[in-house]
């Protein structure tokens, strides 16, 4: 079972990618590229 921490994570991420989806494609590439150092830490 997931814990609530977990579909907080899930539901945030999905939040960050629908924030990117609205912007431009070279802003999508850094922020994701940014996202993935930050889950990374």
């Amino acid at each position: 079972m997931k814990s609530k921490e977990q579909k907080y994570h899930e539901y945030e991420r999905k939040q960050q990618e629908q924030i990117l989806e609205d912007w431009c494609p070279i802003n999508k590439l850094e922020v994701e590229r940014w996202l993935r150092f930050e889950q990374g830490k």
